[in-house]
C-alpha cells in the first residue's frame, strides 16, 4: 500500500504532529506516571553516558508479559506477529495500518501468522524493542522517526512518521 502524506497533513504539519505526539508520551513517562506497564527504552545504538536526546528512546506499553528468561540478541532471528500503524488522523482514527502479519484492525494471536526475520534486519526502534522482550511478550511500541525511516520515509511511509506497533514475540533463535 502506498501512503501519501497528503492523506494526513502538509509534511511540515505531519512532522510537528508526530514530534508533539512522541514528546507528550515521553513527558507522561518522565513525570512518573503510576502505570508501570509503560516504559521508555534507550536505543541499543546508544549508551547512557553518550550524547542522548529524547528521540533516542522508544516507548513501550507492555500489554502482556510472557516467559522470563533470555531476550533476543541483535544477531538472533525472531518469530513475531505484528501490526504497524501511523498516528491517528481524522480519516483514520486508529491510525492507518501500513504493515501486518494478519488481517483485521487488531493483532489477534489466533489468526496472525508469525513471520521470521533477523533482529538486525528491521528499523533500529523495532530491533531495540525485540532485544528487551521475552517469549510471549505482547507490547505496543512507539518508535520516533529518528529510529524508524527518518526524514525521507520509506515505501509510502511519510518522512517524520512515528511508528506504532503491536508486537508479539513468539520465539527466537541464536
Amino acid at each position: 500500500m502506498i501512503i501519501s502524506p497528503s492523506l494526513f497533513l502538509p509534511l511540515s504539519d505531519w512532522q510537528a504532529k508526530n514530534s508533539k505526539f512522541f514528546q507528550n508520551l515521553l513527558d507522561s513517562i518522565d513525570k512518573g506516571q503510576k502505570d508501570k506497564s509503560w516504559e521508555k527504552i534507550l536505543t541499543w545504538t546508544k549508551t547512557d553516558s553518550g550524547n542522548v536526546s529524547s528521540t533516542d528512546y522508544i516507548i513501550v506499553h507492555k500489554l502482556h508479559l510472557g516467559e522470563s528468561g533470555n531476550c533476543p540478541l541483535y544477531t538472533d532471528s525472531a518469530k513475531v506477529q505484528y501490526l504497524g500503524r501511523l498516528l491517528p488522523s481524522t480519516s483514520y482514527p486508529q491510525g492507518i495500518i501500513f504493515d501486518q502479519t494478519g488481517t483485521g484492525t487488531k493483532l489477534d494471536p489466533a489468526t496472525y501468522v508469525p513471520t521470521k526475520f533477523a533482529v538486525s534486519s528491521v528499523v533500529v526502534g523495532f530491533s531495540t524493542a525485540l532485544q528487551h522482550m521475552h517469549k510471549g511478550d505482547w507490547w505496543q511500541i512507539y518508535i520516533p522517526y529518528t529510529l524508524a525511516y527518518g526524514e525521507s520515509g520509506s515505501s509510502g511511509i511519510p518522512g517524520y512518521s512515528t511508528l506504532i506497533f503491536e508486537l508479539r514475540l513468539v520465539d527466537f533463535w541464536r
